[in-house]
């Protein structure tokens, strides 16, 4: 939701509803002027027989409300009895009152004003037509949301710029609003966006990965069958980067779409990382793979370390939000988990599968994600990027398997394979390669069965990184992230959070293993990593009786 811009006389604005389902609609007056100043009526309806009405979704985008719009006084009567005039002069009248609106919100009320100013047609916009300084009114609105936007008979979007349009496009009639003084339907734009966007690497391909977001929206607000994740992790992950102006509604405006969100109460009262902590748990307990999500957040909210928040700026681009690669750490074992009585003490079962090693865990490897905002840079941002990126990796791994076979020489208790970095890196890298849903080419494959199959223990390092073996995953896998050894010698990578002596679990449920870090009796979440020797489960014991219940706040 957006915050009421001022107004000359708030307090007297709005009067309470009649009933529980009643809402308002702005009733613009029309204009042969484009330029003319907005005037409008704002009535009362009953959303059981509302009209004909056009829900408006639009952003604020960090302006300043600072046009007028004369507000005329409105005869409380439902939509269908209510006339407008094409006379703005009606501005003038005493009895009238002057609200403010950002540019963005009056030059899509112009646009509307064309299409259908003085027609008796409402327009439903959720900034204006709900008391934003009456806490009761605006939970009680926000709940009707998704029925507001379904009893419209269209629902015109400026694009998909904040959280509120993921439920806005759910509806089968979205319009999309045009600055050149029109608008289109969605469907259309997307129809035309993937014809020319399908095989090429262009911009417009953001606008196609969208689509999956909204068809999934459509199809789960029409569809009860489908939980949470019947749209997938990359759908919530992207949820994640939609601007809201109050961050709460990352959570409330997508009630209607994922019925988990929906069993959490709309209080504008309650704390945001509340609202974040109870909507991750309702998640939890209908799909556990939310955790990655919130494993390398930094938590400013108060929330425990498995809560998501929503609000965080932190980009979503690691492999394993994104669900490309698989896994099977826990065995293919079912999903374990309890929450304590306070709500904030989440209980997992499972088994260390690694302790990351006191001296080997390297740098954050670079991201340059956040460099490309055009065509005309991505060539060059992403040639300089793998150069970077896979220099860092290699380098890494050559001098740590130097030290570590140092090390072992002065060491009873390391078995030769413990430090043959070597063929850990290439079991894994081999693994990532193969599990992933992206294309590796027959070379590459071809290059990594090679070294597989080489069992000669003494093979150099620098052949293996030489060999472009590091270059067979996309730089998309490592940036942005840790790499590591653990104690026993074996490879991995994990959240840039990672901390030496953290301990590597598979737990119950959850297809990749998870860094986790102890706080006092309990342990906290670090994040998803990727380790050699665990991915398909060969560490998880065959009898469960032995597994451990982790409290992690």
């Amino acid at each position: 939701m957006t915050d009421l811009p001022s107004t000359t006389d708030n307090g007297n604005r709005y009067s309470p509803l009649p009933s529980p389902r009643a809402i308002r609609l702005i009733m613009l007056h029309g204009s042969d002027a484009e330029d003319a100043p907005l005037c409008c009526e704002i009535v009362e309806t009953d959303l059981e027989n509302p009209g004909e009405y056009s829900a408006l979704s639009y952003t604020w985008g960090g302006e300043a409300p600072s046009l007028p719009m004369t507000v005329m006084p409105g005869s409380n009567t439902t939509t269908t009895t209510t006339t407008t005039t094409n006379n703005n002069n009606r501005g003038n009248d005493d009895s009238s009152q002057i609200i403010l609106l950002t540019p963005n919100c009056a030059a899509a009320l112009r646009i509307l004003r064309k299409r259908m100013g003085g027609t008796g047609r409402g327009v439903w916009v959720d900034a204006v037509c709900i008391n934003q300084a009456d806490h009761a009114e605006k939970n009680a609105q926000v709940v009707m949301m998704a029925e507001i936007y379904q009893a419209a008979g269209d629902v015109v979007a400026p694009y998909w710029n904040r959280a509120w349009t993921v439920q806005e496009a759910a509806h089968a009639g979205a319009l999309l609003l045009c600055r050149d003084s029109g608008v289109i339907e969605l469907e259309a734009v997307f129809n035309a966006v993937w014809t020319y966007c399908e095989g090429r690497r262009v911009p417009g391909f953001n606008i196609v990965m969208h689509q999956n977001l909204y068809e999934g929206a459509r199809r789960l607000a029409g569809d009860e069958r489908f939980g949470v994740w019947g749209f997938g992790r990359w759908d919530v992950a992207n949820v994640a980067t939609k601007g809201a102006s109050d961050p709460r509604d990352r959570v409330f405006a997508l009630r209607s779409v994922y019925p988990e969100f929906g069993m959490v109460d709309v209080d504008y009262g309650r704390d945001v990382g509340n609202v974040f902590a109870e909507a991750t748990r309702r998640m939890v307990e209908k799909n556990m793979e939310v955790l990655f999500e919130a494993g390398g957040m930094e938590n400013k909210l108060g929330m425990p370390s498995w809560g998501v928040d929503w609000a965080s700026e932190r980009g979503h681009d690691r492999f394993w939000t994104y669900g490309w690669l698989r896994g099977d750490a826990a065995g293919g074992s079912e999903a374990r988990c309890r929450f304590g009585d306070d709500g904030r003490r989440l209980y997992l079962t499972g088994v260390v599968v690694g302790r990351v090693h006191e001296q080997y865990v390297s740098e954050v490897i670079p991201s340059f994600a956040g460099e490309i905002s055009n065509t005309t840079e991505l060539r060059e941002v992403r040639r300089r990027m793998d150069g970077v990126i896979y220099e860092a990796v290699s380098s890494w791994v050559y001098e740590v398997s130097a030290a570590a076979a140092v090390d072992a020489e002065y060491s009873e208790e390391n078995e030769p394979e413990a430090v043959n970095l070597a063929a850990s890196v290439v079991r894994l890298i081999n693994y990532v390669a193969t599990e992933n849903t992206f294309h590796v080419g027959r070379r590459t494959r071809a290059l990594l069965q090679s070294q597989l199959e080489n069992k000669d223990e003494t093979r150099d390092i620098r052949r293996i990184v030489s060999d472009d073996v590091v270059r067979a995953l996309p730089t998309l896998c490592y940036e942005g992230c840790r790499m590591f050894l653990t104690t026993d010698g074996r490879f991995g990578w994990a959240h840039d959070r990672l901390e030496p002596g953290n301990l590597i679990c598979a737990f119950a449920g959850l297809m990749y293993p998870v860094a986790v870090r102890p706080k006092g009796p309990s342990y906290v979440i670090v994040g998803p990593a990727v380790l050699d020797g665990v991915m398909n489960g060969e560490r998880w014991p065959v009898d469960e009786g032995g597994l451990e219940e982790w409290e992690i706040v």
